[in-house]
C-alpha cells in the first residue's frame, strides 16, 4: 500500500484517484511505522536480527529515521519513564507548547499569552512531525558515529538503511519527474504520515485519563524507575483506545497501549487475548486501566493544547485513590 499508493498518484490521473492513492499510501506508512515500532521492543520475531532488520527496513529504509535513535528514545527514554515531565522527551514540547498548567504559569506574560492561543499551530506541528522526528534522529546518529566508543555494526547499518531510503525515495523518481515534484511529494508524503503517527499515538497519552507525573525531586532516570511501581507507573500514564477492526490491522497494537508497555516484548497479535486478563488484574489490585473510543481520545489528546493537563504530584497517590474508588463496590459486594 505504501509503494503502491505513491506509484499510483504519481502516474493515475483525476482528483478523486490521486486523493485515494495518498489515503492508501498513509494508511500503508502507518502500519509500516507500527510494524517497525514492535519490531523494534523484538516482538517480531523470536530472531532478534529479523526484528533488527524489519526496523531498518521501515524506520531507516521506508522513512529515512534513525532507527537507533528510535531504540532510544523510545524504549531507553519513553518506555522507562512514560508521561514523567522532565524525563520523558515525549512530553517535552517547550517552548512552542505547553501541555502541562506548571508550564504554562512558569512563563512571562507574552508567553502565557501565546499558550492561549497555542492550539492554533498544532496543525502545522503535526504536519512537521515527520520532519522533525528525522532531524532529529540524524543529528543522535551523527553523533553516534563520530565517537568511536559508541560506534557499532548497527550504526553504520542505520546510516546505510537512510542512505538507501534517498536513493529510492529522491533519486529514482529524479529519473522521471523534476525536482520540485520529487521534493513536494516527500514532504506531502512526510505531512501524512505526521498526523498520521499523530492520531494513533496521541490518544495513548495525551488525554486527562492518562496522568502527567512529576519527578517527585528524582531527576535521574535510574533512580526514577527503581523507586517507583512499575505497574502503576505504565497503567496510569497509558490508556488504550478502541479503533475496530480497520483501526487494529494499521494500529498494529497501539490501540493497546497497556499492554504494549507492560508486555513490550511481546507481539501486539496477542495483545486481544491478554486485554481482558491485564483488565481483571488491575481492577482487583487498585491499577488503573481506562479505556476509550478513538475518537474520543483524538479530541482529548487535542483539547490538552487548548487547557494543559495537572501534574500529580506523587506517583502513589493515584493508587490510593483508586484503592478508596473501589471500596463501596466491594462492600456492596460487586
Amino acid at each position: 500500500m505504501a509503494v503502491g499508493g505513491a506509484i499510483a498518484f504519481a502516474v493515475v490521473p483525476g482528483v478523486p484517484a490521486r486523493a485515494a492513492a495518498l489515503l492508501a499510501m498513509t494508511l500503508g506508512n502507518l502500519g509500516l511505522t507500527n510494524f517497525g515500532h514492535s519490531a523494534s521492543h523484538f516482538g517480531i520475531s523470536r530472531r532478534p536480527w529479523i526484528n533488527r532488520a524489519l526496523l531498518l527496513l521501515t524506520f531507516g529504509g521506508t522513512f529515512g529515521t534513525s532507527a537507533t535513535w528510535w531504540v532510544n528514545k523510545h524504549i531507553v527514554v519513553h518506555h522507562t519513564t512514560p508521561n514523567v515531565i522532565g524525563l520523558d522527551d515525549d512530553v517535552a514540547l517547550l517552548p512552542w507548547f505547553a501541555l502541562t498548567e506548571d508550564e504554562v504559569r512558569s512563563g512571562g506574560p507574552w508567553r502565557r499569552w501565546y499558550y492561549r492561543y497555542q492550539w492554533a499551530l498544532l496543525p502545522f506541528a503535526v504536519a512537521l512531525t515527520a520532519v522533525s522526528m528525522i532531524v532529529s534522529s540524524w543529528r543522535y546518529l551523527g553523533a553516534a558515529l563520530r565517537d568511536r566508543r559508541r560506534r557499532t555494526a548497527l550504526h553504520v547499518a542505520d546510516a546505510g538503511s537512510i542512505v538507501a531510503h534517498f536513493a529510492l525515495w529522491i533519486g529514482v523518481p529524479l529519473l522521471w519527474f523534476h525536482a520540485t515534484e520529487v521534493i513536494g511529494f516527500y514532504l506531502l508524503r512526510g505531512a501524512l504520515l505526521g498526523c498520521a503517527v499523530f492520531f494513533t499515538a496521541a490518544p495513548a497519552h495525551f488525554p486527562a485519563e492518562a496522568r502527567f507525573l512529576s519527578t517527585e525531586g528524582h531527576d535521574d532516570r535510574g533512580a526514577y524507575r527503581r523507586r517507583s511501581d512499575f505497574i502503576l507507573l505504565q497503567t496510569a500514564t497509558t490508556v488504550n483506545f478502541r479503533a475496530g477492526w480497520i483501526g487494529t490491522w494499521f494500529c498494529c497494537g497501539a490501540q493497546h497501549q497497556i499492554e504494549h508497555h507492560l508486555f513490550p516484548g511481546i507481539s501486539h497479535a496477542y495483545y486481544p487475548r491478554m486485554s481482558p486478563v491485564v483488565r481483571a488484574y488491575c481492577e482487583a489490585n487498585g491499577y488503573p486501566y481506562q479505556s476509550v473510543g478513538w475518537v474520543e481520545g483524538i479530541w482529548k489528546s487535542l483539547r490538552v493544547f487548548w487547557r494543559p493537563k495537572p501534574v500529580v504530584p506523587a506517583l502513589h497517590t493515584l493508587r490510593e485513590r483508586s484503592l478508596r474508588e473501589q471500596m463501596p463496590l466491594e462492600s456492596a459486594g460487586v
